[in-house]
This record gives structure tokens, sequence and C-alpha cells, in this order.
């Protein structure tokens, strides 16, 4: 008897019924979403089919549709709280908008957002609704922290003297003229020009010839500073000169003199330089008296020869 199909028993199987219930309810799911598809499409085709009359209408000389978010500031349908004139006149600039934190605004607003038993609550929910889009309002909140900023400078003792003696200044230097002048002041002046010595004095003819006196005397100076280091500059490189020729000619002679063949004839043959003398020395020793190899080989021929005759026989 056979087992079967062992496949029925793997969790994976179509033909489980958990699984046949997952397909069917993914089924349902994507069929939901394209309904939903489906009507979105339409509504967005409406809205475009009713804007193209729209605007058919509009060009036929119709009334033309301002379109505009003033939902966003609609007053609710209520009795109480702000009309929207009022916000019309804020949103104009008309009126402050930190202002409904102040004063009897603000406690009318305070009052018109406690419910009480009477009041209807649709009302109350209402209200409610116009305190919360007036508090989220960015163009109040904007208000509100540039009004902070200008009470916290007002509080400053500091800033409050500077503003103070910035301005005194600016009165006093605008307000400063010849007709604001005193007599007292215009008197002052003429005694301070009096005993204060004039600014601009002419030079007198004594001090002129002795400027130009020094500035010749000056100029001779410095004539005579010139040539003085020019003479020195010339004697320097006279100097210079002499010892670079005195030390080529010290050269030149020990050159000559390594080359002279009456100086080197008792050290050995003439012309020979003087490092490979010192070598030769340091090889066969001063009793060679600057014998070089080939003399050396010559004179010891015989002994080369006897050795030679000795390693034959």
């Amino acid at each position: 008897m056979g087992a079967g199909d062992l496949n029925v028993k793997k969790s994976w199987h179509p033909r489980l019924q958990k699984n046949q219930e997952k397909v069917w309810m993914q089924e349902q799911e994507a069929e939901a979403e394209r309904k939903k598809l489906e009507e979105l499409r339409k509504e967005r085709e409406q809205e475009r089919q009713m804007q193209e009359l729209q605007r058919i209408h509009e060009a036929a000389g119709g009334k033309r549709r301002a379109e505009r978010v003033e939902w966003m500031y609609a007053t609710p349908a209520s009795s109480s709280g702000p009309s929207e004139a009022e916000l019309e006149d804020y949103l104009l600039g008309k009126k402050r908008v930190d202002k409904l934190l102040q004063g009897n605004e603000a406690k009318q607003l305070m009052r018109d957002a406690v419910p009480t038993a009477q009041e209807d609550p649709d009302e109350v929910r209402a209200s409610r609704d116009m305190a919360i889009k007036i508090r989220e309002d960015p163009l109040f909140a904007i208000k509100k922290q540039e009004q902070a900023m200008r009470d916290m400078l007002m509080k400053d003792p500091t800033r409050h003297r500077e503003k103070e003696r910035r301005s005194y200044h600016l009165e006093r230097y605008e307000g400063h003229g010849r007709s604001s002048r005193s007599r007292r002041d215009d008197e002052f002046d003429r005694d301070r020009r009096a005993h204060c010595p004039s600014r601009r004095l002419s030079k007198s003819p004594e001090r002129r010839a002795l400027s130009e006196a020094e500035r010749e005397a000056k100029l001779a100076e410095m004539k005579h500073n010139a040539q003085q280091i020019t003479q020195e500059r010339n004697a320097m490189i006279e100097h210079v000169q002499a010892e670079e020729k005195m030390a080529l000619e010290q050269e030149e002679a020990e050159r000559n003199k390594t080359r002279d063949s009456k100086q080197w004839k008792q050290d050995g043959a003439p012309g020979r330089a003087a490092f490979l003398l010192d070598q030769q020395r340091d090889l066969w020793g001063k009793q060679s008296g600057g014998m070089d190899l080939h003399e050396r080989l010559r004179r010891s021929q015989h002994a080369l020869e006897a050795i030679s005759d000795d390693t034959v026989g």
C-alpha cells in the first residue's frame, strides 16, 4: 500500500486550505485596490472636464473663478469668535496678530475657549478650532517671536542706555548748526582763535637760506662718502687680486719644480711626478734611490736566471 503524495504534507503545497485562503484574500485586496484606483481616475477625469468647461466659460466671457486658499482661514459657522473681516485684516497687516495675547482680545479669546453648560457643543468646538488655527498660524508664530525679542531688548538696561546715548548724539548732531549756536559759544570760539597761534606760518628768509646751506652740505658729505666707499672697494679688489696672483705664481712654481729634471735627477728619472715617487719609495724602500720596476728587474736578472736553472735541473 503506497503512502500517497507526500508533497501534500508540505506547508507550501497549493492544495492546502490555508494556502488557498491566503491566495483568495490577496486577490480580494488587489480587486479592492483596483476599484479604488478606478474611482480615483474617474474623479480626476471629472475634475479635468470641469476645469475645461470652466476655461471655455471664461473664454466665452463668463465670470472668472478666483482660486484662493481662503478655506484655510475660513471662520467656522458660529456666532462667537472673530469674523471673516477681522481675519482679513490680520492677513493684510491692518491689525497686529501679537495683540491677541494682550489686553481684551486675549481675554475674549480665553473666555470663548472655555465651554459653559449653556453653550452649544458645536459652537464651543468651533471656537476651539478657531483658537487652534490662530495659535498654529505661521505668521502668528513669527510675530510672537518678534514681540518676544523686542521685549527682551527693552528689558536689557545696557542696550537701553546705549540706544538713548545714540539717539542723544544723533539729535545733537542734527540740531548742531549756526542758528542753534548761542552767543556764548561764538565768544568762546573767538577767544580761542585769538589766543591760539595760527597753524600756517610763513617761513623766514634766514631759515630758507639755512636750509639751502644744509642741503648743500649734506650733498657734499654724501658725495665724499660715496667717493670714499668707491676707493675702499677698489683697494679691496686690488688686494684680493694681488693675493690670487701670488697664490697662482706659487702654485705654478711648485708645479715647475716637480717637472724640473735637475731637481729630480738625484731622486729618479726626470719628469717623474712626486706622487709616483712617493709610492715607489713606499714599495721598494728608500735604499732603492728612486729605482723603478724595470731597473729593479734588470739588476736582479742574474738571480732570476739562477733560480730558473735550478728549477730545470
